[in-house]
């Protein structure tokens, strides 16, 4: 009975650190794009991440590949409407770097988007206790 509660527990809160990623228009992105053989998605929980004081980590790489680049872009965009605190940079009139602060979880989390633009897209997804200076440090080192 004890592994039973210990394993709905388990379950529970894995599905509520996914579900918070899941509801911005970028969550999608994560799970449609593994297996792409055109990007590179990583998810990273727990232990790894206290140092941080992060619970959740995604991130999705793609090169070379204007669609996919697009795709995020505009899904970006979405959320971006959403977000808090903003600081983002243009190139070419094209969003080239953003890093979006979005409102807190029902658990109380904080919530980050990065973005860099280019021939290497990269956006990443943040949760945790982590403030602003935290995750400027994090992305220094």
């Amino acid at each position: 009975m004890k592994r039973l509660i210990i394993l709905t527990l388990t379950a529970l809160c894995v599905t509520m650190a996914v579900s918070a990623q899941s509801s911005l228009h970028i969550g999608r992105l994560f799970t449609q794009l593994q297996g792409n053989p055109d990007a590179s998605v990583t998810c990273i929980r727990g232990g790894a991440l206290k140092d941080y004081k992060l619970n959740l980590f995604y991130s999705v790489v793609v090169e070379d590949n204007d669609g996919l680049s697009g795709q995020i872009e505009a899904a970006l965009a979405k959320d971006a409407r959403k977000a808090l605190d903003r600081e983002v940079q243009y190139r070419g009139g094209r969003l080239h770097y953003a890093f979006y602060v979005l409102g807190k979880t029902a658990e109380g989390l904080n919530r980050y988007i990065l973005f860099s633009g280019g021939r290497r897209t990269v956006l990443i997804y943040l949760e945790g206790r982590a403030d602003r200076s935290v995750i400027n440090s994090f992305l220094k080192k």
